[in-house]
């Protein structure tokens, strides 16, 4: 039997109710996968979070500030140093997508915190969790720090 993390994976449907998308498989290699049919784009987890990830939701919508990461090894170190929820991304790319859709939502203070990927073989992929952590703190009107 593999040891693996498994992260409930939560977005926000069309009617802005909150719902689960899915599940994140992190193992203790690192190697992370989503679980068949889940719909990453979007969608986030909450860290911390108990036996029930959606009341764990109500912490975006009471706290007067959360940090926003891209994945759940960050988000659960700048939980641990900050004690301060975090919302991971489990993407880069989906940083600046969630950004806008928690903008509306949520707690006026947001600190968004960047992965410090360096350069890649693709240009395109150089930097990507700084770039896309400055776009995501455009939509709070905030400042991205690199973790």
């Amino acid at each position: 039997m593999r040891a693996e993390l498994l992260v409930p994976v939560l977005g926000f449907d069309d009617s802005d109710v909150l719902t689960w998308r899915g599940l994140q498989r992190i193992a203790a290699d690192g190697t992370k996968k989503f679980a068949l049919g889940t719909r990453p784009y979007g969608a986030f987890a909450i860290i911390p979070c108990g036996e029930d990830p959606l009341e764990c939701a109500e912490v975006l919508r009471t706290s007067e500030r959360f940090i926003l990461c891209e994945g759940v090894g960050t988000a659960l170190a700048l939980h641990q140093a900050t004690g301060q929820p975090v919302v991971a991304a489990l993407s880069a790319g989906n940083l600046p997508v969630l950004a806008r859709a928690l903008a509306e939502k949520v707690a006026d203070h947001v600190v968004v915190y960047a992965d410090a990927d360096g350069r890649a073989e693709c240009e395109e992929q150089s930097y990507i969790g700084q770039r896309m952590a400055v776009e995501a703190a455009r939509a709070f009107g905030g400042h991205a720090r690199v973790a």
